[in-house]
């Protein structure tokens, strides 16, 4: 947990959000944020734990078709779990047209407080305590406009660009980096300045989860070789990451590199 997560779980709007959808039978909560990687479903997840409900993640895919949703949202109401739907805007529109429909009948038998529904042809009993949550990133490639039926049963809440320096302090700390305060300083510089002065190209990440997995590398790296100092490691780790990657050029390497050496403390 950080600030920017405690923040989103435990401020007023979000309780007050959640909790009344919950009492109102709204059974949906909409996390959105235009960048990936800002903490939508580690919040729901940590929001579910603290309050003590299992919470399972799906991970959506334009693969997925109205038989698998109407699978996944049988089981939810029937043993009263959270679903937290990650990037449900990836499957197609003539899913999600579907899709309304079976969050609607899930809803009514919710409001009308009952023990057993009909869900597509079958009787099914429902435990009160299910919910269901959606995590999106719109305008990234691939992406399908949520249809207005869908977005009616949703109440959206919005999160905010994540703390990239407490975040990369935290995880070096856990890694067993000493001087981690200053290597998080320098990981989030070096990382700017790729995103600024690089290609814009598609392949190209340079937010949290490319931070993250560079960091994963610094940490295995300092488990594998102790006698080198910090800087040095966490000076081969991006370097390191990127290695197998035909996408990445070994001069850019070398600059970047040396761009890391070259920023301060």
């Amino acid at each position: 947990m950080t600030p920017c997560n405690d923040d989103s779980l435990y401020s007023p709007l979000c309780v007050w959000t959640c909790a009344s959808s919950m009492m109102r039978s709204c059974l949906n909560t909409t996390l959105e944020m235009l960048y990936a990687g800002t903490g939508k479903t580690e919040t729901t997840k940590d929001l579910a734990r603290a309050l003590g409900v299992q919470c399972y993640v799906f991970n959506c895919s334009d693969q997925m078709d109205y038989k698998a949703m109407g699978q996944i949202y049988k089981g939810l109401a029937q043993t009263g779990a959270w679903g937290c739907f990650d990037e449900f805007n990836r499957i197609p529109v003539a899913v999600l047209s579907v899709c309304s429909t079976q969050y609607k009948t899930v809803l009514d038998a919710l409001r009308a407080r009952k023990q057993r529904f009909l869900f597509e042809g079958t009787e099914i009993p429902l435990k009160p305590t299910v919910m269901a949550f959606i995590t999106m990133n719109p305008g990234y490639p691939g992406r399908a406009e949520l249809p207005e039926s869908l977005k009616a049963l949703f109440r959206p809440v919005s999160m905010c660009v994540p703390d990239l320096n407490l975040i990369c302090e935290i995880m070096l700390m856990a890694e067993g980096f000493q001087q981690s305060k200053a290597l998080s300083r320098k990981f989030v510089i070096l990382y700017k300045l790729c995103e600024d002065l690089l290609s814009k190209s598609r392949h190209y990440d340079w937010k949290l989860r490319a931070i993250k997995t560079t960091l994963y590398v610094a940490g295995s790296m300092k488990r594998q070789a102790p006698e080198l100092s910090e800087d040095k490691v966490t000076a081969a780790s991006p370097c390191d990451s990127c290695k197998h990657s035909r996408l990445w050029h070994p001069a850019w390497l070398y600059t970047a590199d040396t761009k890391y050496h070259g920023t301060s403390s």
